[in-house]
């Protein structure tokens, strides 16, 4: 079990767990369990719990806590092992009575958040450069403490990447089968146009201009409407209902609230364009091996 000594208003700036009480608050004199221990100890509100550590002297030390909240984290894992416990009452009990070290506010341990992940690496170069005895404190970052985390966080990127390609070539596909489609309605009106004179250069030209007419029409529209869906969602979420239990385990919420890029609209719309660009060449060289008298005898 980790029992973390924390400072109940500072600990909620940073973290969800404090914000996440389901019952009670996270207290300054008693202590606060997650609701996957609570309901193995079977302990509520108002209960005695016992706590037994070792002091930085090795000495054993036996502390009476009352349950103040019950908190519910991301994690059944975190759930069933970490305890909050006021930094006032325990940290007089784990340091043994040591005066200057109670006068300093001792820690051993600070967590920091950023609210950019851009800056992530800024933010560590500056506290590094902050510390005043080179080799008196470590400074990591969340995928230096949690490799396995940031793997699976790689694998999910490289999975967005693949699962965009996807939808880029399935867009690519359905512009050229509709030019495809509207050549073929429209063969008639296109031997007209080459029989009275319109060179097959400015053929291809149509067909081409009109695809990116098509394309450049969508898109505004189509980032629009996903912006706006990603905007409503992020606030509601998106509660996968079934498997609530089992991402649970996994330290997943069910509850998915999709995050805005403004840095890839883009890029996204470069590939569109440079995509329908692409998917008008096979209609347009359609359109130029047309005969303009068989064209014109298409019903």
């Amino acid at each position: 079990m980790q029992i973390l000594a924390v400072d109940p208003e500072r600990e909620s700036r940073v973290f969800n767990a404090p914000r996440n009480v389901v019952a009670g608050e996270l207290g300054s004199e008693g202590i606060t369990l997650g609701q996957k221990l609570a309901d193995q100890l079977d302990a509520g509100l108002g209960d005695r719990v016992v706590l037994s550590f070792q002091d930085v002297r090795g000495e054993i030390h036996t502390v009476l806590f009352a349950v103040d909240g019950i908190y519910d984290g991301i994690s059944n894992l975190i759930e069933g092992v970490q305890v909050y416990a006021p930094l006032a009452a325990l940290a007089p009990e784990v340091l043994g009575g040591d005066s200057l070290a109670l006068a300093r506010g001792a820690v051993h341990q600070i967590h920091f958040r950023v609210r950019n992940l851009d800056s992530l690496d800024a933010t560590v170069a500056a506290l590094q450069g902050a510390v005043a005895e080179p080799g008196s404190a470590i400074v990591r970052t969340w995928r230096e403490i949690s490799p396995d985390l940031s793997y699976a966080d790689e694998v999910l990127a490289q999975s967005l990447l693949l699962f965009m390609a996807v939808i880029l070539f399935a867009m690519a596909f359905g512009i050229l089968n509709t030019m495809l489609m509207a050549i073929l309605e429209r063969t008639r009106e296109l031997g007209m146009l080459m029989a009275i004179g319109l060179t097959r250069r400015k053929v291809f030209r149509l067909v081409v201009w009109e695809t990116l007419l098509l394309s450049f029409a969508g898109m505004p529209i189509g980032l629009l409407l996903g912006h706006v869906t990603i905007a409503v969602t992020s606030r509601t979420g998106i509660t996968i209902d079934g498997v609530d239990k089992g991402l649970a385990e996994f330290g997943l919420q069910s509850t998915i609230y999709p995050v805005s890029v403004p840095e890839y609209y883009l890029p996204i719309a470069v590939l569109v364009a440079v995509l329908g660009l692409l998917s008008s060449l096979y209609p347009a060289r359609k359109a130029l091996k047309l005969n303009p008298i068989e064209s014109m005898r298409v019903l």
